[in-house]
């Protein structure tokens, strides 16, 4: 059955398809009637996830052979992006494959890999998919509603604590571990080729790279004193720009090449949180979602990414050494578990994780910008509800970005595209040096300082 393309387009029937395949597999004899359904939004509209995300909440019959009980289902549906030209983008790069694959086949193939070799504890975790679909033209993931079972995203603005950074980095340490163990014994680009390479991810780094900075040097400029720190930044960006470059494209005999998430801050992580007896907070368990990126990569390049865009500078300052020590153990014994042996001291992770602190700081600046800009939110707000096509328009929306795309990744279409990219980033200064994004102006001031302590700005 047709995968739908909007939430108004998601039906009784298509729901009790989706549930009867789920139910038959467990068994066969089992039938659903749905009674009710109600959809909900699964995510504030302008919070920046990929794809239309609804919250369903289904009450139905479920029978067999022998019973015929009451059932409710608490779901959470990824669509296809509402945007006709970001469906197309998606569809160019296998973004919503790349997902698909990772949930039904990846995660539950490096999970058997880790059991056959002793290690259930380094299994990865993952939501219970309901149904899944990905075709040329069509794309649904039907999950479990986590927040039914006590997860939730955790605010953008606080940044995560030592215990969540831990915990996520524990995750890396497994997806890293595994999948490079897999590689050695089986070959897992051979079996999974769509990751070898993410076009996406190195377009819009490539033009990312300038735009941090650009509006790190607004807000110094505001600022009375900077000038010293302003001047070091200008005579050093060319000599950035180009460690950036080398830095993305090089591979060196430190570098531990995996399966990377390539998109991992606090907003595609789900965090359970319990009491102690102390009525303290504790955090229990962790998910990760949205594989919309994962590529073959550095594996040092999740950890900056994680690090710079979801951790406060005081986390950093106090445990930072902590955190990529815990990583590298546990990376090494994971992949002794798994009969790999490896040559990589902490010296050499270090080297790695130190020459890819120019993604680090930069890929920071932006992101940080882009999580928490108010004007980017009101942005995505108006283009989540304008870019619904009204049905008899859907072919047409879609015909026209198939065209538009390939003019969009020419060299003249990426020169416009940066210059819409700059005039918009521009407004995230605005925002900062006006004092209307308080928690952004910090949280970007505090990338800085911290690059600029350890000499990142220096004429070398």
């Amino acid at each position: 059955m047709k995968a739908p393309d909007y939430p108004s387009d998601i039906s009784k029937e298509w729901l009790e398809f989706v549930l009867n395949d789920y139910e038959k597999k467990i068994q066969s004899s089992s039938t659903v009637v749905v009674n009710t359904f109600t959809l909900g939004e699964g995510m504030n509209l302008g919070d920046g996830f990929a794809g239309q995300i609804v919250k369903l909440d289904v009450e139905a019959t479920l029978s067999s052979d022998c019973y015929s009980e009451s059932k409710e289902y608490n779901l959470i549906i990824k669509l296809m992006d509402a945007s006709a030209m970001d469906r197309e983008m998606n569809r160019r790069y296998s973004a919503d494959v790349r997902e698909m694959i990772m949930y039904k086949e990846v995660i539950p193939e490096l999970n058997k890999f880790a059991k056959s070799r002793g290690g259930d504890e380094y299994c990865l975790s993952m939501p219970g998919i309901i149904y899944g679909k990905c075709m040329d033209d069509e794309f649904v993931l039907v999950m479990e509603n986590l927040k039914h079972q006590g997860f939730d995203t955790l605010t953008r603005e606080k940044g995560l604590s030592y215990s969540q950074i831990m915990m996520a980095v524990e995750y890396l340490a497994k997806l890293h571990a595994l999948s490079y163990s897999y590689d050695k014994r089986y070959g897992f680009l051979d079996k999974f080729p769509c990751y070898k390479k993410d076009y996406m991810t190195n377009m819009y780094v490539g033009f990312g790279k300038y735009l941090g900075l650009m509006n790190a040097k607004t807000v110094l400029n505001a600022i009375d004193g900077q000038d010293e720190i302003v001047k070091r930044i200008e005579l050093a960006e060319p000599r950035i720009m180009k460690d950036y470059d080398e830095a993305m494209e090089k591979v060196t005999p430190t570098s531990i090449m995996c399966l990377t998430h390539a998109d991992l801050w606090n907003n595609n992580l789900m965090f359970k949180v319990g009491k102690t007896n102390n009525n303290q907070e504790v955090t229990e368990a962790m998910h990760v979602l949205d594989w919309q990126r994962s590529f073959w990569n550095t594996s040092v390049y999740d950890l900056h990414f994680l690090i710079y865009t979801s951790t406060t500078r005081q986390i950093r300052k106090g445990h930072l050494e902590q955190v990529l020590q815990h990583y590298h153990a546990l990376f090494t014994t994971i992949t002794k578990q798994m009969g790999i042996s490896i040559e990589w001291s902490y010296e050499d992770f270090k080297s790695e994780y130190n020459r890819l602190q120019v993604y680090g700081v930069l890929r920071g600046l932006l992101i940080t910008q882009f999580a928490l800009s108010e004007e980017i939110k009101e942005y995505k707000k108006k283009e989540a509800i304008n870019c619904v096509p009204y049905s008899f328009m859907k072919p047409v929306y879609y015909y026209l970005a198939k065209l538009l795309i390939p003019v969009k990744l020419s060299s003249p279409g990426q020169y416009l595209f940066n210059k819409f990219a700059r005039y918009m980033i521009a407004t995230f200064g605005k925002e900062m040096i006006e004092g209307n994004n308080l928690h952004m102006r910090e949280r970007v001031l505090d990338i800085l300082y911290e690059a600029d302590s350890e000499g990142f700005f220096d004429n070398k």
